[in-house]
């Protein structure tokens, strides 16, 4: 007869796009790889979730395997779209390409033109061409004669605008440039006005020198006094800016009356940020006496404030405390990072040290290379209960598993004692003993655990033919139950006895014995983590109980992370054995908050704000059992496949959105100037004081050196820089301050055992047995043939001695004293190691992450430059006249401010191209640790 074969389907190759044509993307095959069947072509908008038509932009193609190209119209102007394809027949699918990424053609704003209104306004208007722009970024420059200064933001405006307008400095010639964006594209045009001088302004002041004004004590209008010389101009960084203005002598300057009168001055036609008459001293010369006026801005940073600040950062203390001044301000944003590596948990040291959990209370298992649930339901099985006179039965025709049943023969008075095993301990008031049982009979069923009385079930029931099983809850007394009825369950062995007799030994009634017990399934529980009213009483088809209760409950497992940084987001990524039930991985700033992925190994989350720490959570519990070889196989072969085998957590990889600014939590009352100065010296900022003129009054600008861009001349401040080759570094080692570890358990071996943490203090350890007897090491005891254990400090192992008091195969319990440590190299050709030792750091992996922060910010040489700012020629705006783009640094470089000062008519600031070493440590040590209470 004949025989039918498919032939093998060449895959698709990846497509060529293009998108050289508006709203369209072009696709190239270049060649057809099988000569029959179709190709199929799909596309979708980047970053959906799915290949079909719930996919914003999805589209499909299919054709004839030897069509090499197609277009897809109508997309959308500047987004990015992915494209994928694959070879079929009715007899084979062929695999997807990987996706190949195209951003469409965008077209720019056309026909700008720049209308000068007056000498400090321009109205702007353009073509709107594209169709799917997210909004309109307005920028202006400013010509000097050294040439263009850099591009600063005017305005953000929204999608289809076609107009606005704009400020503009006077007198001078500008650039506009209006930019049309999505996520993903930007397209400009450009334009040049010139603005004329601005004139007159109101109550005389003069385009050119210097107007004051002072309003009068008993409030009939204002007085301008007159000017005898240049004013002396004081703007400041980190301080509020200050005038001296001689004037003639005149006693009123003198009289309390006027001190603290409202000033206002102005240089050239522009206001300055002056608001008070606050001095005034006379000044003897050689033309006579004359009176200097003292004028200062930003007199509302006077002020007091108080506040109680946890965990916010210092932008957002600057913020808070420039909210109490009345004033506007802007504090630029802090700089922020992604991807920053916090370092991976695995084994027990970072278990212990970064979960909370209690050994011996909590259902959670610490290992040495890993976490997972520990048994929260035990059953113990049939061929353990099975005794003289008790046996296992079989019956179809009933709703037993796997059709087994023990039989407690009543009218025999058959008993067993069986025993099972717990592995932390269960509350009295949360023990739950429960049977799968049919009472058939007439008599007592008595049972004790660890010799306890905790039931006593009375039945008249040996005429019932229904040997049908339901769960009975045994822990209870003719009714009533109290925790003082059942012990506490610790961690060990235990023993159910179960006894069928007539009577019970407390009463006086008898009864029977006739009939029998069928037990079908014991279980001890947690109710902490089972709800008995869900217990199964229904079979799969291989005839075992179809939900719970299972062996292993959820557990969540919350880790307490502290980067380096203040985090704004993160990303966790975890290998687990099972994804399958409740398995979860979740992240948040705080316990409350926090959002999981079910059934998921990785979750990424941004964070409504910065935070100080976070929660990173994984929630561990039990899959689905198939097999009879697993670690409770004679569960799965007797009753329930039901979480029946533990999820473990192997390893936690955690990286987060770092935000550039310390961590505050301290108690506040000073002055706002003070608190401000304060928190941008913590936050690498400067502040000063300018005058806004669009909201007509002050405004506080606090900024990072070489953060803001701004239409000043360039060329004002002076640089002189210098180069240090001995700050870079090729690697660092980090210790931390010794940590205590306590009721650590191991299991003793003569040829040894390794303990969660090495590098342990000498003879800190103390080793004992569960019941409180303590053990002597060799060195304790002086003789080298005595003495029940060594430990090999360094290396974190013990071994008993072979004539000692220990025992091999016994669990024994330490305490000990150890030490964190971690280290990070470059692969560089000289040798620079810096080591370290940090108290905050507490353990191996934050050892680990210190070391790296250290490598990273002092991986190249040091630049430092001495900038000078002519306060005269900058004006009020120096932190606009600072361009570190200027200095001949790398461009990716970041400066720190090292020293403010102020001299005779000049400002000079030291900066260093990133941090010292010394800042480094300085920033570790201040994040980690506990934040000052500061008053």
């Amino acid at each position: 007869m004949p025989q039918q074969f498919t032939t093998t389907l060449p895959d698709e190759d990846q497509p060529v796009l293009g998108n050289g044509v508006e709203d369209e993307i072009a696709v190239d095959r270049e060649s057809a790889v099988t000569n029959y069947g179709d190709v199929r072509i799909q596309i979708r908008e980047t970053g959906q979730s799915t290949w079909d038509s719930s996919a914003a932009g999805f589209a499909e193609f299919i054709g004839a395997f030897d069509t090499l190209t197609m277009e897809f119209v109508g997309r959308a102007d500047g987004e990015e779209y992915e494209v994928r394809a694959r070879t079929e027949t009715e007899h084979r699918i062929g695999a997807w390409t990987q996706p190949v990424v195209i951003v469409t053609a965008f077209p720019s704003p056309s026909g700008l033109t720049a209308t000068v209104v007056d000498a400090t306004t321009v109205d702007l208007a353009w073509e709107d061409n594209a169709d799917n722009e997210t909004g309109y970024l307005v920028e202006r420059r400013r010509l000097y004669g050294g040439g263009w200064s850099h591009w600063v933001e005017v305005d953000d405006l929204d999608p289809d605008t076609e107009s606005t307008t704009v400020g503009a400095p006077s007198d001078a010639t500008v650039e506009y440039r209006v930019t049309a964006y999505t996520p993903h594209s930007e397209a400009s045009d450009t334009a040049e006005a010139t603005t004329p001088a601005i004139g007159l302004a109101p109550r005389g002041v003069q385009a050119s020198g210097w107007h004051v004004e002072i309003d009068r004590p008993d409030g009939e209008g204002v007085v301008e006094p007159t000017i005898l010389a240049d004013v002396e101009a004081s703007p400041r960084l980190n301080g509020t800016p200050e005038v001296t203005i001689p004037v003639p002598r005149a006693e009123k300057w003198l009289d309390e009356e006027w001190e603290r009168q409202p000033m206002r001055v102005w240089r050239d036609g522009e206001r300055l940020p002056i608001e008070q008459f606050d001095d005034a001293r006379i000044v003897r010369g050689s033309g006579g006496d004359h009176v200097e006026l003292i004028g200062r801005g930003g007199t509302a940073l006077s002020a007091r404030y108080q506040d109680e600040v946890r965990d916010r950062s210092a932008h957002n203390v600057m913020r808070d405390v420039l909210d109490a001044s009345g004033y506007h301000y802007t504090v630029d944003p802090a700089p922020a990072s992604t991807g920053e590596s916090f370092g991976t948990l695995s084994g027990r040291a970072d278990w212990r040290n970064y979960a909370d959990i209690d050994e011996l209370t909590d259902p959670i298992a610490v290992n040495f290379d890993s976490l997972e649930p520990r048994r929260t339901a035990v059953m113990t099985l049939l061929p353990d209960i099975e005794s003289a006179g008790v046996d296992i039965v079989n019956d179809t025709t009933v709703n037993w598993t796997v059709s087994n049943a023990v039989e407690f023969d009543v009218g025999e008075q058959r008993s067993s004692t069986w025993t099972f095993e717990t592995e932390y301990r269960i509350p009295a008031e949360s023990v739950g003993v429960w049977f799968r049982a049919s009472y058939n009979y007439d008599g007592f069923l008595l049972v004790y655990l660890d010799g306890q009385k905790i039931g006593s079930i009375a039945r008249q029931e040996a005429d019932s033919a229904d040997k049908t099983v339901e769960w009975k809850e045994i822990s209870d007394l003719v009714g009533s139950r109290t925790a003082d009825e059942i012990d506490d369950l610790d961690a060990g062995t235990h023993t159910l006895e179960v006894v069928t007799s007539d009577s019970d030994p407390t009463i006086s009634t008898q009864l029977g014995p006739e009939g029998s017990m069928y037990l079908d399934m014991p279980a001890v529980v947690d109710e902490r983590e089972w709800d008995p009213s869900t217990f199964a009483n229904t079979l799969d088809s291989n005839e075992r109980l179809d939900g719970p209760p299972g062996v292993y409950s959820p557990q969540t497992i919350d880790f307490t992370i502290q980067p380096i940084q203040r985090a704004t987001g993160a990303t966790l990524a975890a290998t687990v054995s099972d994804t399958t039930n409740d398995q979860a991985i979740g992240v948040g700033p705080i316990e409350t908050d926090v959002q999981e992925a079910t059934n998921a190994t990785s979750i990424d989350r941004d964070f409504g704000s910065s935070t100080r720490d976070f929660i990173a959570r994984v929630t561990l519990g039990g899959a689905d059992g198939d097999a009879a070889d697993g670690p409770n196989g004679g569960v799965e072969q007797y009753y329930t496949n039901y979480r029946t085998v533990p999820q473990r957590l192997d390893e936690l990889t955690v990286e987060y959105d770092a935000l550039g600014s310390p961590s505050i939590s301290e108690s506040i009352d000073n002055p706002i100037e003070e608190e401000l100065t304060s928190k941008a010296q913590r936050a690498n900022c400067i502040w000063e004081v300018q005058w806004d003129a669009d909201v007509g009054g002050p405004r506080v600008i606090v900024t990072q050196i070489g953060q803001r861009t701004s239409d000043a001349d360039p060329d004002i401040a002076n640089y002189d820089v210098s180069k240090d080759l001995s700050r870079e570094l090729s690697g660092a080692t980090v210790y931390g301050k010794s940590q205590p570890t306590e009721g650590e358990g191991f299991t003793a071996s003569l040829s040894g055992t390794s303990l969660a943490n090495d590098r342990i203090q000498a003879n800190s350890e103390r080793v004992y047995a569960p019941d409180g007897t303590e053990f002597e090491s060799v060195e304790e005891s002086g003789d080298e043939v005595a003495g029940d254990y060594e430990i090999e400090y360094q290396d974190g192992f013990i071994s008993i001695t072979d004539g000692g008091d220990m025992t091999a195969g016994q669990d024994y319990l330490i305490d000990y004293e150890w030490q964190p440590v971690g280290s990070t190299e470059r692969d560089v050709s000289f040798d620079n190691h810096r080591v370290e030792k940090l108290n905050a750091i507490r353990s191996d992996t934050a050892a680990v992450g210190a070391a790296s922060f250290i490598v990273d910010e002092l991986d190249s040489p040091q630049w430092e430059a001495e900038v000078t700012i002519p306060q005269r020629e900058a004006g009020f705006a120096l932190v606009d006249a600072i361009a570190p783009s200027q200095l001949p640094t790398p461009g990716d470089e970041r400066f720190e401010i090292r020293s403010i000062d102020e001299s005779a008519g000049e400002i000079s600031l030291t900066l260093g191209a990133r941090l010292s070493a010394g800042d480094v440590i300085d920033k570790i040590e201040r994040s980690l640790s506990e934040t000052a209470r500061e008053v």
